[in-house]
């Protein structure tokens, strides 16, 4: 089994499903928003996405578990930071790696007192990701291209410069699936 869970359907998980995709991973997807996560599996609905809710599922991580058939997730792309961190390496396969792209939820060092457990326990590998280099673009394009993976589903919504303040008020509300634009 291979798998990618990622949390969020922002800019970054977006890009991400588009790689896992692009690979032929099988793709769980977390996110708070039922209507979110429903209108992802229609977007994507071939091969589907399997989703987790984790608002109303605070035992997301099992959940993520049960779906793999109690064998964990072989990647996963965590953007929540403390709070999500410990239940990210869970729910990934002994071996596994998550990758830390951010850290989007109010930060907590008490949310980490299983962390260094849990990753001698599974044996994961967590590193860091930030913006890559010119060559990692150019790779991230060439797999993209060599795939004929569209990226125009990764655009949410256009807001008109002067509607500046207004495109981060739905950014700050959560409302976007995907990447938001300023025209100018």
């Amino acid at each position: 089994m291979i798998a990618e869970q990622f949390e969020g359907t922002g800019g970054v998980s977006m890009f991400a499903l588009k790689l896992a995709r692009a690979a032929g991973l099988r793709v769980i997807l977390t996110s708070s928003s039922d209507k979110k996560l429903h209108q992802m599996r229609e977007t994507f609905a071939s091969p589907p996405i399997l989703s987790v809710n984790y608002a109303t599922n605070p035992d997301w991580d099992k959940e993520v578990l049960k779906l793999t058939n109690g064998v964990g997730v072989d990647i996963v792309v965590e953007n929540g930071g403390t709070g999500s961190l410990v239940k990210s390496l869970k729910c990934t396969r002994r071996g596994g790696i998550v990758s830390q792209v951010g850290y989007l939820a109010k930060q907590n060092p008490m949310d980490l007192a299983e962390l260094v457990p849990t990753i001698i326990d599974r044996r994961v590998i967590l590193r860091g990701i930030k913006a890559g280099s010119k060559h990692d673009t150019e790779d991230f394009c060439a797999a993209l291209s060599a795939c004929q993976t569209p990226l125009d589903n990764l655009i949410d919504k256009v807001f008109p410069f002067e509607q500046a303040e207004e495109a981060l008020q739905y950014v700050w509300e959560g409302k976007q699936i995907g990447k938001i634009v300023l025209k100018l």
